[in-house]
């Protein structure tokens, strides 16, 4: 778990034997000495398709002490220890961005008309969608990366809200290393 893990395409370090590779299923073989009672080992398992949705990862993991793979040695089923892996966000529709000219419509009637300009600063409304539930003080970070990696915008935590069934009291944080919005 999640579904749709592929390893049909994935590949191993020479040393190792991979056995069976369907879909969600992948049997390696680690050559001698194998496995040894209390070592610890790695195994690094390249080009994986990811799962579908996200969530903690869940893995039936099963040793054999044969490569027909009919002699079960260890299993540790619905192994839960391994990594969580992100879900998806999604944002829906088209970003509303309004000029501060807008923001103030009563003030500047005439300039509340034009679109936000390049080297003013405007507000950005974007709506999400997440794959996975959001739990209160869990924390998003947000961004914002130029074309061809440049800088991008500037971000401020000023007027920054948050609102799911209602508003969310949010703590944002600018990270002045980085420009990111930080907020829980």
């Amino acid at each position: 778990f999640p579904t749709e893990f592929d390893f049909t395409q994935s590949t191993v370090f020479s040393y190792y034997d991979i056995l069976v590779q369907e879909g969600s299923r992948m049997a390696i073989n680690l050559r001698n000495p194998g496995l040894l009672a209390d070592q610890q080992i790695t195994i690094t398992v390249f080009n994986v398709r990811l799962g579908r949705g996200g969530g903690q990862t869940r893995w039936n993991l099963v040793t054999y002490s044969d490569d027909a793979l009919t002699q079960k040695r260890d299993e540790a089923l619905q192994f839960e220890g391994g990594f969580r892996l992100p879900g998806k966000i999604s944002v829906i529709g088209a970003p509303v961005l309004t000029s501060t000219w807008r923001e103030s419509r009563q003030l500047y009637p005439v300039k509340a008309l034009f679109e936000p300009r390049a080297g003013e600063w405007g507000t950005a409304e974007f709506r999400l969608s997440f794959s996975q539930p959001v739990f209160s003080q869990g924390k998003i970070v947000i961004s914002c990366q130029g074309a061809g990696d440049s800088s991008g915008y500037a971000l401020r935590t000023d007027g920054f809200v948050i609102i799911g069934t209602a508003q969310i009291d949010s703590r944002p944080v600018l990270d002045k290393a980085t420009g990111a919005i930080q907020a829980t």
